[in-house]
């Protein structure tokens, strides 16, 4: 898996990455037999990840934000976007992020602690969906999914093309940070856009 938030780790964040075909999978966050909390994941992308988009280990734990990400699963690729594995409490806040699932596979969510939480998210070609209030499961009108070459322009394959419902459909999240993976400003107390783009809409 590309990144963790590993036990005994608390106050971490992780921002502005660009992660792509790991066999593993995007994000774990594990506390095995100790403790973390008060971790932030957010303005991150994730193309093409297989098996796991957020995976967690047999411990609880708190705190855990995962905010304003965008995840990308391509054709002949499966994830499981957030895998419970045992079920022990885990505490995440699944919010404000775009889950775009295309051709071949499968995605969807496998929640066992009754932990998880999830609000304003865009689940699009998702199977299994937890509770999304404010979310949607329309097409977020990415610019060019699953076209990302590097870091350096993985932010316009994923900006928002015009009519996408994700354009300023995000909740103001106290944890958000001030600016996006390309940069844009978030403004605090603003309604954000959904996913890891927060700048205006782009057009192919």
């Amino acid at each position: 898996m590309a990144y963790d938030v590993d036990e005994g780790s608390f106050g971490t964040v992780f921002q502005y990455n660009y992660s792509h075909d790991n066999a593993g999978g995007f994000f774990l966050v594990c506390s095995a037999d100790g403790t973390l909390g008060d971790a932030v994941i957010r303005f991150n992308i994730s193309q093409n990840d297989h098996f796991r988009g957020i995976e967690t280990c047999r411990g609880s734990f708190s705190g855990v934000r995962f905010l304003h990400n965008t995840i990308y699963v391509g054709d002949g690729v499966g994830q499981t976007v957030v895998n419970e594995n045992t079920t022990s409490r885990h505490e995440i806040a699944f919010d404000d992020n775009i889950v775009v699932k295309e051709g071949a596979g499968t995605a969807a969510f496998t929640l066992r602690s009754g932990g998880v939480t999830a609000s304003h998210n865009v689940l699009y070609g998702i199977g299994a969906t937890p509770s999304n209030p404010g979310g949607t499961t329309a097409d977020p009108l990415l610019t060019r999914p699953g076209a990302a070459t590097g870091y350096g322009d993985a932010g316009a394959a994923y900006a928002l093309r015009a009519g996408s419902p994700a354009l300023g459909a995000g909740a103001p999240l106290a944890d958000a940070g001030t600016r996006d993976f390309a940069g844009n400003p978030v403004v605090p107390g603003a309604a954000p856009n959904i996913g890891a783009w927060n700048g205006s809409s782009s057009d192919r």
